[in-house]
């Protein structure tokens, strides 16, 4: 079932909630909600803590997330794992 026809069917065949699920589903993972599961829609929102979560600006939100020790290091341990030509 995809996530449109998962919204349609739960919050009724209003246009207003159709216009949302097409919404979140291009902002989150990208796609149209007629090209997605709901079941992954919704895993995509649990891994992320919540839906109110992935929107959110606070402190906690994940709008403000990051790396503790920052991107850098991602880098520097990605190129020392690297094979060498």
């Amino acid at each position: 079932m995809t996530a449109y026809d998962f919204a349609k069917k739960e919050l009724g065949d209003d246009p207003v909630i159709c216009m949302i699920m097409n919404v979140v589903s291009r902002s989150l993972p990208g796609v149209e909600s007629t090209d997605i599961s709901a079941l992954y829609l919704l895993n995509h929102c649990k891994g992320a803590s919540g839906f109110a979560n992935i929107l959110s600006d606070s402190k906690n939100g994940s709008q403000c997330l990051h790396s503790p020790k920052g991107t850098p290091n991602f880098r520097g341990a990605y190129s020392s794992s690297s094979i060498s030509t």
